[in-house]
């Protein structure tokens, strides 16, 4: 029987190092040779991603070595899909995590690796394309004798990959599909929103989550007592509508419920939607969807009304603890800024939701935290992100700064109690041509 050694690394830290407390070796048969190997297996973390796993294999016989990355913790929420443009030789330095699920394209190149035949791994994409050329050019002696014409077309696109693998060849694009949501490209602009790297994350079908292991099943009773378990906290109502209960309770006249298929297993779920005024504003929609047969929820809060015929932004200077506690509504279509910070983060950035200044910033960090998972501390970039994200968290103490909402729809606000408030600056814009045409707006035809 094949023994292993331990050996635990105490750490003290609280943030990411302190997940890496194990690292264990076990003697293992090498699928090569036959002979005695090593296997090693290491519990880490990829700073402001997520825990994973590293094992790798080695003998000393023959040479035979093999690393594979798996991924720990709970299962992301969506599926991922990212396209990368590489249109220049130090993006071939960006590190891409990838997982056994993912699939990945290189259109310029007409490739295409399926999901499940590699094994987790993470690389660079310089490295990621020089080891599929390194796996071709080893069959290259026998085809050159039993199919030659084979070998030529292989030897062709063998040429091809390393001219992209070296920068000889630019640009191309990197298209990689993960539909469990654990792979991610290195975004070497962090804070900063990537150029060169869309990301789109959506919900995954009933075929997708039974690809990646897990068979969508009915609400266990367990999760039905959970949703039962929040009794405390004051009531919220609107409407008529007490938010700080289910809105399966004392349904009212105000609550609509619309039979609709489920995002994730297809199956017919309940959205339930009802309308709240907010004072001064606008109607809000919140709608709330639940499947009783794989267990998916989502909530949604939207604007209602007409289309403003100009824009809004709402400029505050917060400089007391009251500031934090100002309540605000931030629709998907509006900018977040804030100049002392030079943040700025685009439309569609977190969604939409109604909160509070502090909850704002806080949803804010959380964001930036998760979504840019190669900022570690070692690097120079990541330690000045690192820097940016302490500036972040330390304005609700700082308390001197200029938070910026500009919503070109006008679908946001900022409260106030003060008639005049000196804190809070309104101001009324025509929107731009280009704002018409990114909001859809000249493409409307209404018939008068």
């Amino acid at each position: 029987m094949a023994t292993s050694q331990a050996v635990i690394h105490n750490t003290e830290s609280k943030d990411y190092d302190a997940f890496t407390k194990l690292v264990s070796t076990a003697k293992s048969m090498c699928e090569v040779c036959g002979d005695e190997g090593c296997t090693s297996v290491m519990a880490t973390a990829v700073p402001f991603f997520k825990e994973i796993s590293l094992v790798s294999f080695s003998c000393e016989g023959c040479g035979n070595r093999n690393a594979e990355v798996s991924f720990c913790g709970e299962l992301p929420e969506c599926g991922v899909r990212m396209e990368c443009k590489v249109a220049e030789c130090a993006h071939l330095n960006r590190i891409v995590v990838k997982s056994e699920y993912a699939s990945i394209r290189i259109p310029e190149l007409d490739l295409e690796i399926p999901a499940r035949t590699q094994k987790g791994s993470m690389n660079s994409i310089e490295g990621m394309l020089s080891k599929m050329v390194a796996g071709l050019q080893e069959g290259q002696a026998t085809r050159k004798d039993s199919d030659p014409q084979s070998y030529a077309k292989i030897n062709d696109f063998i040429a091809l990959a390393q001219s992209f693998a070296t920068g000889a060849k630019l640009p191309f694009t990197l298209i990689l599909d993960d539909p469990s949501g654990n792979s991610c490209i290195q975004n070497p602009y962090a804070p900063a929103e990537d150029p060169f790297n869309s990301v789109c994350r959506y919900a995954r079908t009933r075929e997708q989550l039974l690809e990646i292991g897990y068979n969508p099943e009915p609400i266990t009773e367990k999760q039905e007592d959970d949703k039962s378990e929040d009794k405390g906290g004051e009531s919220i109502t609107a409407q008529g509508v007490d938010f700080s209960k289910p809105l399966t309770e004392k349904e009212s006249e105000e609550l609509a419920v619309i039979d609709i298929p489920c995002y994730a297993c297809g199956e017919m779920g309940k959205n339930k939607m009802c309308v709240c005024q907010v004072p001064h504003f606008n109607n809000l929609i919140t709608m709330c969807f639940e499947c009783d047969k794989c267990g998916y929820k989502s909530t949604e809060v939207k604007s209602g009304g007409g289309l403003a015929e100009k824009g809004k932004r709402f400029s505050l200077a917060v400089k007391t603890p009251n500031d934090l506690a100002r309540e605000l509504y931030k629709a998907d279509t509006c900018v977040i800024c804030v100049p002392e910070l030079g943040l700025e983060m685009e439309t569609a950035a977190m969604g939409s939701f109604y909160t509070t200044l502090e909850g704002l910033l806080d949803k804010m960090y959380c964001s930036m935290k998760i979504s840019n998972p190669f900022g570690s501390s070692q690097s120079p970039q990541g330690k000045k992100f690192a820097e940016f994200l302490d500036k972040l968290k330390g304005l609700k103490e700082k308390l001197q700064f200029t938070l910026v909402l500009d919503d070109p729809l006008a679908s946001s606000f900022i409260s106030s109690s003060l008639d005049p408030d000196q804190q809070l600056v309104v101001e009324e814009y025509e929107r731009t041509e280009e704002q018409n045409d990114e909001l859809g707006i000249n493409d409307m035809k209404v018939n008068c």
